[in-house]
């Protein structure tokens, strides 16, 4: 029997009750036009029967409107063949109620096209449980809006086949948060091409494990940017293998941060190449620990730039083995910073070549400390520039090795400021040769102490000049030893100043040799003293030319000791003036021999002091020459007693 429903006008067909609905037999329903259908309510679609909605075509299924599929029941569903579903078009699968959508099967979700599974929202999305999600097919994965990625649940996620994860886009990738990574499992996550990888948000990325990293192929490591690098936790960057920091490019290598270049492991630091070293910022140089440092080879280092090498500190050179320090350049050994030049060791610094002693600059050489100094090896000291040597401080030129002191070259001695010269001590004086002693200039003896001209052999004492003796400090001149003046040559002494003559010490004055005496001009005889001049041996006191002796002031005459004047010869006493004679006193006179006496002159006689010759010995006024006794003045007869006056009055007659 023929229906009559496909004669029924869409205002009669809108009008049906739900009974009526329900009572259509399947031809019935099999005759509805596609218009009759669309004016169908969710009410009265709902008031179909199982079996009835069976009848139905795809075309009739597509034709129900979007608010009357909101009526589907989750029994009316559960009948709807594949081919039926098929016929829902995207509005129609949006529109379907939560419970609708999770009532589908895993054959019907299967069997969805990937535009219908596109047009899921979220909610109905995360009404599926994990068995629907793992019947998702590629297509169906690979059509996933990246709103509905964004909101697929850690659960669900799980679910995923590798095969299902190998369908995600890069589009896709992007819209992956750390949660979501972070379930999906490592065999999942290694399925993700490089596109993909450089696709993930620097936020997700911290969802991936170390074991994820660890499974990373170098493409897929490389594949980083920049700034996923640097988003990287330090447990992160050091799960990668070993291999893949070493394809890391230099970009990549650029992006890591301070800490994360800290945190890398000592297999991380050894791996990197000397192309990735000779990359690094020197602030990623300068946060490289010591144990990294200690575990990177030769080869890293010699990687290192001059740049580079400013940045490192003390404790990151003291790190270096000195393999390492030797492998250094001179532009990068004049690169080391001010503050990290502690860091060498003496180890360092006896194994530095000339080349690199020369590359320091003055500013470093004041820097270093003694016992660095004191490591260079003498050939490389003796090669040290004057503007090196110049820059050495008073501590360091103190804490000198005696080696380092004799291997000084005579350029460099020369080069000395007084205040360094002040600095070397009398060990370091004594182990230098002549040709280092005759480097030293007038300006610099000057600051030599009394001490470190003792600690000089009598050869290279010789060698100094006129000039540089008259340039010894006259502090030093009166704690010079005795050896030390008995070193001088008659023209070294003479070359003193009558300031340094006159702070001559008596023992000094009294250890003088007669050459010396005889070498002393008249200006340095003027300058001794009354007690130097006491002071001299009878040896020296004989030694006086007659020109010396009438050069001497009255008052170092009358200084001169009854021995002094006893060893005297008559010329000597005969080249004395008037003035000297009257500042003899009367043990004075009553040292010479009567011989001496004779070799007065009649001006002499007459300056003889009255005091002086009321002590002279009878038979001495009887050894005058008749002038000698008419020189007598009136005043110093009154001042003879009588047996004096009759040996005046006796010389009357010679």
């Amino acid at each position: 029997m023929t229906s009559i429903v496909s004669s029924l006008s869409v205002n009669q067909i809108r009008a049906l009750f739900t009974s009526a609905i329900a009572n259509l037999t399947t031809e019935d329903v099999a005759a509805l036009r596609t218009d009759q259908i669309k004016a169908l309510s969710s009410t009265q679609v709902s008031a179909f029967e199982t079996r009835d909605l069976l009848a139905f075509t795809s075309d009739q299924i597509s034709a129900v409107s979007t608010s009357a599929v909101v009526g589907l029941k989750v029994d009316q569903l559960a009948v709807l063949t594949s081919a039926q579903l098929g016929g829902f078009s995207t509005g129609q699968m949006a529109a379907l109620s939560t419970a609708a959508v999770a009532s589908l099967s895993s054959e019907q979700i299967a069997s969805l096209s990937s535009a219908q599974i596109g047009a899921l929202t979220v909610k109905q999305l995360n009404a599926m449980d994990t068995a629907d999600v793992a019947a998702f097919t590629t297509d169906q994965i690979a059509g996933l809006k990246t709103t509905q990625i964004a909101a697929l649940s850690n659960e669900q996620l799980k679910a995923l086949s590798t095969a299902q994860v190998t369908a995600f886009t890069t589009e896709q990738a992007a819209a992956f948060s750390s949660a979501q990574l972070s379930s999906l499992s490592t065999s999942a996550i290694v399925t993700f091409s490089t596109d993909e990888v450089a696709a993930f948000s620097t936020k997700a990325l911290s969802g991936l494990t170390t074991d994820d990293m660890k499974a990373f192929s170098s493409g897929q490591i490389v594949a980083l940017k920049s700034s996923q690098i640097a988003a990287l936790s330090s447990a992160q960057l050091g799960a990668i293998s070993t291999a893949n920091i070493a394809k890391l490019t230099t970009e990549q290598l650029g992006a890591l941060t301070s800490k994360q270049i800290s945190n890398l492991t000592t297999d991380a630091a050894a791996a990197l190449t000397t192309d990735q070293v000779a990359g690094l910022k020197s602030t990623q140089v300068a946060a490289l620990n010591t144990t990294q440092i200690d575990a990177m080879s030769s080869g890293q280092i010699k990687a290192l730039t001059s740049e580079q090498i400013g940045a490192l500190s003390s404790a990151q050179l003291f790190a270096m083995a000195t393999g390492d320090v030797a492998t250094f350049t001179t532009d990068e050994i004049a690169a080391i910073s001010s503050k990290a030049l502690s860091g060498l060791s003496t180890d360092d610094m006896k194994a530095l070549s000339s080349d690199q002693v020369g590359a320091l600059s003055s500013k470093q050489i004041a820097l270093l400390s003694s016992v660095q100094i004191g490591a260079i090896t003498t050939a490389n000291i003796a090669k040290l520039t004057t503007e090196q040597v110049g820059a050495l401080t008073s501590k360091q030129i103190a804490g000198l090795s005696t080696d380092t002191a004799a291997a000084l070259s005579t350029g460099s001695i020369a080069a000395l400021s007084s205040t360094q010269v002040a600095a070397l001590n009398n060990t370091h004086i004594g182990v230098m040769n002549s040709a280092q002693i005759g480097a030293i200039t007038s300006a610099q003896i000057g600051s030599l102490s009394a001490d470190e001209f003792g600690a000089m052999s009598t050869d290279e004492i010789a060698t100094f000049t006129t000039d540089e003796i008259a340039s010894i400090s006259t502090k030093v001149v009166s704690q010079l030893t005795t050896d030390t003046l008995a070193a001088l040559s008659t023209g070294q002494f003479a070359a003193l100043s009558s300031q340094q003559v006159s702070l001559l010490s008596s023992s000094q004055i009294a250890s003088l040799a007669t050459n010396k005496i005889v070498a002393l001009t008249s200006d340095q005889l003027g300058a001794l003293t009354s007690k130097q001049v006491a002071s001299l041996s009878t040896d020296a006191a004989k030694a006086l030319t007659t020109t010396q002796v009438a050069g001497l002031k009255s008052t170092q005459v009358a200084a001169l000791n009854t021995t002094q004047i006893d060893a005297m010869s008559s010329d000597q006493i005969k080249a004395l003036t008037s003035d000297q004679v009257g500042a003899l006193t009367a043990a004075q006179l009553g040292a010479m021999a009567p011989t001496d006496i004779a070799t007065f002159t009649t001006d002499e006689i007459a300056a003889i002091n009255t005091k002086a010759l009321s002590s002279l010995a009878t038979e001495d006024i009887a050894a005058f020459s008749s002038a000698q006794a008419h020189a007598l003045t009136s005043e110093q007869i009154s001042r003879l007693n009588a047996a004096q006056v009759d040996a005046v009055i006796a010389a009357y007659s010679h």
